[in-house]
């Protein structure tokens, strides 16, 4: 049995009483879908290892002595810069640490861990957004405009290490950026006239919609936005 089997196997038994926040889905098939997405961007043996296993060390009883002995230290390493230490410090202040640990990150295993696992997370929020009709922010311990600040900063980073990075690891933050880029788009997409009558939205003013400083805002915040830029452009 393989390294990647052994992973699949022991990630399964370590998350077999868990499911996916607020549905009915086993938790494994994240990890899994984790995988899959380190697999198609030809990632390294010990990326798509640290994959499967990335959300023991956070979210079960697993040690990282236990990892080190089962799959040697440099998966155990991998797992453990992608995980959250302290998960008793306020949400807020979580966040932030690890987007600062993710824009200094320079290990490119880390890094193609991570945003293979924020792609994921987003791939299975935009579905279930659609399945539920936008009723899903309540599953979290943050809402929505806290989650968007949270994956548009992730975005940030990926666009700035983009430049720079890897061809393979590149791949895993285009496809991050574009999954996020759809989500903003078909969160855009679903207002609807009446909702932009309300505001006193005209098409023609649609698009400073897509401003940098509207970034990561719930569609009403942006619409708010929208209406003090307009102010701002006709000097009221």
């Amino acid at each position: 049995m393989n390294k990647i089997q052994r992973a699949v196997l022991f990630a399964t038994e370590k998350h077999k009483t868990q499911l996916r926040k607020g549905t009915n889905i086993p938790y494994i098939v994240h990890p899994i879908g984790v995988m899959e997405i380190l697999m198609h961007a030809g990632a390294s043996n010990y990326a798509i290892v640290a994959g499967i296993l990335h959300d023991t060390l956070e979210d079960t009883d697993t040690t990282y002595e236990e990892l080190r002995k089962a799959f040697g230290k440099r998966i155990a390493d991998i797992v453990h810069a992608c995980s959250e230490t302290d998960k008793s410090q306020p949400w807020e202040r979580r966040k932030i640490a690890a987007l600062d640990a993710l824009s200094k990150c320079r290990d490119k295993d880390v890094l193609a861990v991570i945003f293979a696992d924020k792609t994921h997370n987003l791939q299975s929020i935009h579905r279930d957004w659609i399945e539920q009709d936008g009723e899903i922010w309540h599953r979290f311990k943050a809402g929505e405009y806290q989650q968007m600040w949270y994956y548009g900063e992730i975005c940030e980073i990926a666009k700035k290490k983009a430049k720079t990075a890897d061809p393979k690891i590149r791949s895993i933050l285009f496809e991050y950026w574009w999954e996020y880029d759809k989500f903003c788009k078909h969160r855009v997409d679903i207002m609807t006239n009446f909702g932009r009558m309300c505001a006193g939205i005209d098409r023609e003013d649609w698009e400073p919609w897509y401003d940098e400083d509207l970034l990561g805002l719930t569609p009403w915040e942006r619409l708010a936005g929208i209406k003090e830029y307009r102010k701002k452009q006709s000097g009221k």
